[in-house]
């Protein structure tokens, strides 16, 4: 299954969000997915997607891909739109953590 799946699956367990729920998005850089840049088809099938999707996924910049994941996850309408979501990334180098999406509700309410 995969993680929006269960997030999914989390969401219809819980009816309207039972309160305050956090999602966080923490991409990292220095991660060795870039290393499959050269890739595309190996990377296409680990996000079980057509290759000409991969430049949606930013797979060499954790900034980008951040974005993109917070996009995805608040497409998903099972997710209570009073539930928190924001987007970091750590900096493997420094030890620092970013905040690229600053903690917002899902959808406005």
């Amino acid at each position: 299954m995969s993680l929006l799946g269960r997030i999914d699956e989390v969401a219809r367990e819980i009816p309207g969000g039972g309160g305050e729920f956090h999602i966080i998005v923490l991409q990292h850089t220095d991660c060795g997915i870039t290393r499959l840049a050269g890739d595309p088809a190996m990377l296409a099938h680990y996000f079980q997607i057509q290759e000409g999707e991969l430049k949606q996924k930013a797979v060499t910049d954790p900034r980008a891909a951040v974005a993109v994941d917070i996009t995805s996850l608040r497409a998903i309408p099972a997710l209570p739109g009073e539930w928190l979501i924001s987007g970091l990334v750590y900096d493997v180098a420094t030890g620092l953590v970013e905040i690229v999406v600053p903690s917002a509700a899902i959808r406005t309410v």
